[in-house]
């Protein structure tokens, strides 16, 4: 059974003002829901003028959406995903 807590509550609304297909979308929150980990621990992210950021396992675990880029390390903090879409930000 999968953890509800991680489903968005609008799951099948595109946000219109990503950068990101609907599929990447979809894929995404699909990406969060399931817990898709890569073997460092982190989950990967893109965004198309910010670059690359990463989550780890733990905040995603606590539902706390907070993005660090690589490879400054500023960090981004989102309510939900669907304030993390429509930043545009997307699985990478």
């Amino acid at each position: 059974m999968k953890n509800k807590k991680f489903i968005s509550k609008t799951k099948s609304i595109y946000i219109k003002n990503s950068p990101w297909s609907r599929i990447l979308q979809q894929q995404t929150r699909q990406a969060i829901e399931d817990l898709c980990i890569g073997p460092d621990g982190l989950m990967h992210f893109k965004h198309k003028e910010l670059g690359y950021a990463t989550i780890s396992f733990a905040n995603i675990c606590s539902n706390h959406f907070l993005l660090q880029v690589e490879p400054d390390g500023k960090q981004y903090e989102f309510s939900d995903i669907d304030e993390l879409l429509a930043d545009g930000w997307a699985i990478d």
